[in-house]
């Protein structure tokens, strides 16, 4: 079905099928297409800005949801727990009470490897329970082998 309308960029006649659907009076007329393209051009020129707005303000979740508007301690370009640069970096935050907007949210800059060891840090009664279970583990088997070696001679 046409609408009695062409996009404002390009000209094409406008369908329920092709036209982006907005609210914002700046993209409305427009085909899905020249949204695209204009939103691929924004991304390109403004990729600085937008790469620090994320790191500044911008919280991802595991869960597969991003909580905008807090503020993040500033962005250190290193792993903060092994020092390594040049690796992609999360912030890992440990207290849901600080994403309030405004508010800045305790964390730490951490690659992808020290996030594991940092989540597992934040469950420490399981680790000390592997650890100790991995110490008895090293004395028995430790042990076992110098019995059968024993016999054996």
């Amino acid at each position: 079905m046409y609408l009695n309308k062409n996009c404002r960029k390009c000209g094409t006649k406008l369908t329920i099928n092709n036209i982006f659907n907005s609210l914002i009076k700046q993209y409305s007329w427009i085909c899905k297409d020249c949204f695209k393209e204009y939103s691929r051009n924004y991304i390109k020129e403004n990729f600085e800005y937008l790469q620090n707005y994320r790191r500044n303000h911008v919280l991802g979740t595991g869960k597969g949801c991003n909580i905008h508007g807090i503020t993040k301690r500033t962005f250190t370009g290193f792993c903060e727990i092994c020092n390594i640069k040049g690796k992609v970096l999360k912030y890992h935050h440990w207290d849901d009470a600080d994403l309030v907007k405004g508010k800045v949210v305790k964390g730490v800059w951490v690659c992808h490897a020290c996030h594991y060891i940092v989540e597992a840090a934040d469950q420490i009664d399981k680790i000390n329970k592997y650890l100790s279970l991995k110490r008895e583990i090293e004395c028995s088997t430790s042990n076992g082998i110098m019995l059968k070696q024993l016999n054996t001679i």
